[in-house]
């Protein structure tokens, strides 16, 4: 299956997100913060998808977004917030159609937000 980087600085989120998908057969990676997630991803090649929470320790997410694209530009992003997608402004440079994940989710949207971003759904 896949190599996942979940990028998220709540234990449980993190927890729940690894057991999910390393259930669903996937290979997962986990960071609490932006600096951490840019060592992991430098550090594991290939990362297929990043699934990445607005607010991490660290610079504003949209920088850190673009630092993991530039490190893994074969990488696909999923962006996860408990804030209401409508009410947070993303940038120019991020696409208007990049997936988003609503938190709190159930483990069933988790899978199958991922299973459609990676194409196997």
């Amino acid at each position: 299956m896949a190599r996942i980087l979940i990028v998220d600085d709540d234990e449980s989120i993190r927890h729940l997100a690894r057991v999910v998908l390393s259930r669903s057969g996937h290979e997962v990676i986990i960071a609490s913060s932006a600096a951490e997630a840019q060592r992991v991803a430098d550090e594991n090649a290939p990362i297929d998808l990043v699934l990445l929470d607005l607010i991490v320790p660290g610079p504003p997410w949209n920088d850190t977004l673009s630092s993991l694209q530039k490190r893994r530009p074969g990488a696909t992003f999923i962006l996860s917030s408990g804030n209401l997608r409508a009410n947070i402004v993303f940038p120019e440079e991020v696409p208007a159609d990049t997936p988003f994940l609503q938190k709190p989710y159930r483990s069933e949207d988790l899978i199958a937000m991922v299973a459609k971003t990676l194409g196997t759904e």
